[in-house]
């Protein structure tokens, strides 16, 4: 662009990853604060949604809980093209029992600025459920993000944690 040098291009380029570094550290510091316990979607999305601010790519991340419902851990998983991600399921119940979780929350993003779960997420978060609950893992959201807004698929009857966690 006429009359942008390089330095504010450079600027530019890490506005978006200084803003999510920020958003990203202050949720983690509400997290770790002594009587801190995620008791709704509201938190787990308040939580998660830095992870996903100013993406162009898909990205999974699992939050993994104890069972007072506070953050132990929250690791990224993959990334995907502009449409799709894959969610490899070994890879979420092996992060899932190395952080100690009792609890876990699936969070995914749709660059293309639609909330709406597809298809494949809820048969995904289905198949997810049922791998974790083997192993004593509680499936308790999908949530999917995009732009400032994000949709649970458990709140939106797409998944139930109990029902469809059944083996």
């Amino acid at each position: 662009v006429e009359g942008v040098g390089e330095g504010v291009s450079t600027f530019i380029t890490f506005l978006g990853a200084t803003e999510r570094y920020y958003q990203n550290q202050c949720a983690q510091q509400r997290a770790k604060e002594s009587d801190y316990i995620m008791n709704s979607t509201k938190d787990y999305g308040a939580y998660l949604k830095p992870m996903f601010f100013n993406r162009r790519r898909e990205r999974v991340y699992l939050m993994c809980l104890d069972a007072k419902a506070k953050v132990i851990a929250c690791k990224f998983i993959g990334e995907g093209s502009v449409n799709s991600a894959n969610v490899p399921v070994r890879r979420i119940v092996e992060t899932a029992l190395g952080a100690g979780a009792s609890v876990v929350v699936i969070g995914h993003n749709h660059p293309s600025g639609l909330a709406l779960p597809s298809g494949e997420d809820v048969q995904t978060t289905k198949l997810l459920a049922r791998a974790l609950r083997t192993v004593d893992v509680i499936l308790f959201d999908h949530l999917v993000f995009a732009d400032n807004e994000f949709v649970s698929l458990a709140q939106s009857g797409y998944f139930d944690p109990e029902r469809d966690a059944c083996i």
